[in-house]
């Protein structure tokens, strides 16, 4: 995904780019930075990792077991609930609930396909290569990937950190109030 990204921007003919991404699009900014440094000026990632880990791989093949299984209930539901705290996902259990309803075999086979490219995934070395600055924001709470993968990409890439408390879960994207501007203020210096 990262190369199909890479080509759309050469594509368009951008360069020194900010890339911002979450959790896998997060993945695909790191990579991006290392394997093609001369498109990148600066990189933010939130809840995002460069080495799946024991908790990114059990969750993740649940949710392709699910997925497989044609559970979709059950997978949406596990999602919301790994994903958002618990009173952001009560308050949105209507949605997951719809979403289950229009997952049809193509969007399953998709999730399935794009999904199956975390357990295992390691790009460390393209993490290594980053040469731009870098801005990691992850959280204590996150039930998918865990902090100690933001963590991993700082030490990796020699970026900035800012760890959210246990109250964040994975979409500290979504749930904290003053991301978009630590990532703004971090654009902007």
């Amino acid at each position: 995904m990262g190369d199909d990204l890479v080509k759309a921007i050469k594509d368009a003919g951008l360069s020194n780019i900010y890339m911002y991404g979450c959790s896998m699009g997060g993945m695909e900014s790191i990579y991006i930075a290392g394997k093609y440094p001369e498109l990148v000026s600066k990189v933010a990632v939130a809840a995002s990792m460069v080495k799946a880990n024991e908790t990114s791989d059990k969750v993740v093949l649940n949710w392709i077991s699910l997925a497989k299984e044609k559970k979709c209930h059950e997978l949406t539901a596990d999602m919301g609930e790994h994903i958002y705290s618990q009173a952001v996902y009560e308050s949105l259990k209507s949605v997951f609930s719809q979403m289950a309803d229009g997952l049809d075999d193509a969007l399953l086979t998709r999730f399935i396909n794009t999904a199956s490219v975390i357990p295992g995934l390691d790009i460390t070395e393209e993490a290594k290569a980053v040469k731009c600055p870098v801005l990691i924001l992850g959280a204590r709470g996150d039930r998918v990937l865990t902090s100690d993968a933001s963590e991993e990409i700082a030490e990796l890439t020699h970026g900035e950190i800012f760890i959210y408390s246990e109250d964040f879960p994975h979409a500290v994207y979504d749930e904290a109030p003053d991301l978009r501007g630590k990532v703004k203020e971090f654009f902007d210096r």
